[in-house]
């Protein structure tokens, strides 16, 4: 099977990409490793919605693709959000930093951030116990409001990018693991585990935490850091369906988030586990750590006393892949050493929200590099913000 660009990856990096690509004209083949697309990272995340971020750049990406979500194109379903609203509160030290990141986010429009006090926080959200709540005046900013952002529907989202991308002529496949990938004179050949072999002029890596795995066979020195976090399910007898996102901004290991979820709440202590990474088998099903539990009780003790003593309906594991040379960057755009080598990769737990613009600047690389004028939205404000590159020396 030849085409134009193959896609190693079919999570939201590798089928946003795609969808992109194909809508440009360019012939793309995606090939997945599992029995169905977005089955790892993409489907292990805790689908939340949150474009406010401590970086600029992120919080101008996550929003702009946001606003894709409410009102996507005809392949996708609607509504891809559940604007269940998102309390964005922190530690009494670190809530300047979130007053901060509202004053740097205002150049783009997208949600109304109104602040907050450690009333307005009970009021909102009486079953969360605001961690610092005595230590705040009464008027004092303790966290933002941001109604709009919630719960992002990742089954609508994949289909949408998986059927945009085949009205438009790409051919996806699963079950295709890649054995070999070699260079054959001006084309890639990569050789699947049935047998099969694919050719392409360029290819893209967007294979989440086997991002480095897939490079180093092709000669990229680029480095990444995959690690796991869990999130657990648990149910409280009745739990309203109306309640909204309360996530916890804190550097003093206090990190903390809560979201709606049927038959109870999912609840996050932010654990990061760097995990080596060693072969795709190896990372085929992310391991659970049990003692992450604890860890979650004693958070769920301190922000959710009433939910001290719920039930775990269920726990899991999944990755969040970072760029070594910078975990704030995306790894998005040409290889700095191999040519026709492209990248979708390093997302870092941001790939769901910032979907859309991941898939046009992915394929604005490409569509750069063949000479074809690139999908647009708004313009391209990142000055090359997320063009991959080394880990620099630190001294």
């Amino acid at each position: 099977m030849d085409s134009e660009v193959l896609i190693l990856g079919g999570g939201v990096a590798g089928l946003a990409t795609a969808a992109a690509l194909a809508e440009a004209g360019v012939q793309c083949v995606v090939a997945e490793a599992a029995e169905a697309f977005g089955t790892h990272s993409s489907a292990q995340n805790a689908a939340i919605l949150r474009t406010l971020m401590s970086s600029k750049v992120l919080t101008r990406l996550g929003r702009t693709s946001a606003r894709v979500m409410f009102d996507p194109p005809p392949a996708f379903a609607r509504p891809l959000i559940q604007s269940c609203g998102l309390l964005l509160m922190a530690d009494h030290a670190d809530a300047p930093a979130l007053a901060a990141w509202q004053a740097a986010a205002g150049e783009v429009d997208f949600s109304p951030t109104v602040p907050q006090t450690a009333r307005d926080i009970r009021a909102r959200a009486p079953h969360v116990k605001h961690p610092d709540a005595d230590r705040f005046g009464a008027e004092e900013f303790a966290g933002l409001w941001l109604p709009r952002e919630g719960v992002i529907d990742i089954a609508a989202l994949m289909l949408g990018f998986a059927k945009q991308a085949t009205q438009h002529g790409a051919t996806l496949l699963t079950r295709a693991t890649a054995l070999e990938v070699s260079r054959l004179g001006a084309r890639w050949s990569v050789r699947l585990k049935d047998g099969r072999t694919l050719t392409a002029e360029q290819i893209v890596i967007a294979g989440g935490a086997w991002a480095q795995t897939l490079g180093r066979q092709v000669g990229s020195t680029l480095d990444f850091a995959p690690r796991r976090r869990h999130l657990v399910v648990a149910t409280l007898g009745d739990t309203p369906l109306d309640l909204p996102v309360v996530w916890n901004h804190s550097t003093s290991g206090r990190m903390f988030y809560t979201r709606p979820e049927v038959p109870g709440l999912l609840m996050c202590a932010c654990d990061e586990a760097l995990i080596e990474p060693t072969t795709t088998a190896d990372l085929a099903s992310c391991p659970k750590d049990p003692a992450v539990l604890e860890a979650v009780a004693a958070m769920t003790e301190e922000f959710m006393p009433a939910w001290a003593n719920a039930r775990v309906q269920s726990y899991w594991a999944g990755w969040r892949t970072f760029a070594t040379a910078d975990a704030q960057r995306f790894v998005i755009g040409a290889d700095p050493d191999v040519d026709g080598l492209f990248w979708s990769a390093g997302l870092g737990g941001h790939g769901m929200t910032a979907a859309f613009e991941v898939g046009r600047l992915g394929a604005k690389a490409i569509t750069d590099a063949r000479g074809l004028r690139a999908p647009q939205l708004d313009g391209d404000p990142y000055d090359e913000a997320f063009a991959p590159r080394h880990v620099v020396a630190r001294t």
